[in-house]
Formats: C-alpha cells, structure tokens, sequence
C-alpha cells in the first residue's frame, strides 16, 4: 500500500510542476503572452516621438509583428492619438489627514485609419488605465520609482490595449 501511495505522490507533484513550468501560465506583468499578429505599417500623430508613452506604443507595434513609418504614404495605417492625460490624485487618507492612496492615471482617445483605402476608420475609442498605489509617508524612500514603474506599466498597458482593439476589429 505504501508504493501505491508514494507512486500517487510522485506523479502528483510531477504534473503540478510540469503544469507551472508550462507555457500556458505567465506571472502577471512577466513576458508577453499575447499572440498578436497585425502585421501592418503605422503612421502615429498626436504624439512626440521623445515621449514615454510613444517608445511603450513603438515597442507594443515591434511585438505585434508591425513596424512605423516615419513617411505617411509608406503607412498602411494612420494612428491618431489625442487627449493624452497622465496624472495621480489622492484617494485615500488617514486619521490624521495625511495621504496613503494615490490613483495613478492614464487616459487618452485614439483612432486608427486605414491609408490609401475607401473605407477609412477602422476603430476609434478612449483608453483609461488607472493602478492605485499605498503611500506611507514614514517609508517614503523609493516611492518614486515604484511611482514610475506604476506609469510604465500603465503606459504598455494602454499601448496593448488599443493594438489588441485594432486585432479584433480587423478579424471580424
């Protein structure tokens, strides 16, 4: 009886650790696990090329097999970005008044058309990402940088979101 059971065993921690270690389970925030094939040629206004929130974009369009064109007649899609609005806002405090949550924000409005096409829009919308972060001012050493971690995160997040909008769209 106790073969049998020390047999269970092994094959019981066996497929938990093979179901972890497969490719189907990403820690959050870890890799990128969406199979986005656009495959398209972008032309982007709206936004400076030295900003922050257009190198996650430029990086978001490299992963989804698609490059930008600085000439628009090269592009096969124009991208329209307006509206964009990063910031934070207390949203928590304590007894004493002092702030312990700050929501971390980004919104923007986009539109995606098509180039040298009849029918021209493709997708429009608004992306709004926000992520709250504890603040304690006693501990408040390296709150910036989890700050900025917090805008990056956001950042590629907004930039996958409206590239994952346009893949859906021009499979239906």
């Amino acid at each position: 009886m106790k073969k049998w059971y020390r047999l269970f065993l092994i094959v019981l921690l066996s497929s938990l650790v093979y179901a972890c270690s497969s490719e189907s389970f990403h820690l959050r925030g870890h890799g990128n696990n969406r199979a986005l094939n656009i495959s398209e040629t972008f032309y982007i206004e709206g936004v400076s090329r030295s900003s922050r929130f257009t190198s996650a974009l430029y990086a978001a369009i490299k992963r989804s097999g698609s490059a930008v064109s600085n000439n628009k007649s090269q592009a096969s899609i124009q991208l329209d970005i307006s509206n964009i609005n990063e910031g934070k806002v207390a949203a928590g405090y304590s007894r004493a008044r002092k702030v312990r949550e700050y929501d971390i924000f980004l919104k923007l409005d986009y539109r995606f058309k098509r180039l040298h096409h009849e029918a021209g829009l493709i997708t429009q919308g608004k992306i709004n990402v926000m992520r709250t972060q504890l603040y304690d001012s006693d501990f408040a050493l390296g709150k910036a940088e989890e700050e900025e971690t917090i805008r990056q995160e956001l950042r590629n997040s907004a930039a996958e979101t409206m590239l994952t909008k346009l893949y859906y769209v021009k499979q239906n």
